[in-house]
């Protein structure tokens, strides 16, 4: 299992292709490794946009956290685990 603790930034992996819907909210994820598509909303489509914004994952914790007015502790769970996903479904990388 992968200890994101250890993990300072991740970035988007060479293979996916991506499009954000600005009128619906959505981003589409294509992994072109295996032909399976991902569609993120809400705080999985803003998460994606602070990678997008090379933001490293503990200032994506507190940008949401502040955002959204939840604690630290509440946030970094939601966000490792979201990020855990994405790094199974290979669709994120680390960024060494």
């Amino acid at each position: 299992m992968v200890n994101l603790n250890e993990i300072k930034t991740i970035k988007y992996a060479p293979w996916i292709a991506w499009q954000k819907q600005p009128t619906e909210g959505y981003i589409y994820i294509n992994n072109l490794k295996n032909d399976t598509f991902i569609l993120l909303e809400d705080i999985g489509e803003e998460i994606w946009s602070l990678i997008n914004e090379n933001k490293k994952i503990d200032e994506m914790i507190i940008i949401i956290s502040n955002k959204y007015n939840v604690s630290k502790e509440v946030v970094e769970d939601d966000v490792n685990e979201f990020i855990i996903e994405l790094l199974d479904k290979g669709v994120v990388v680390i960024d060494d």
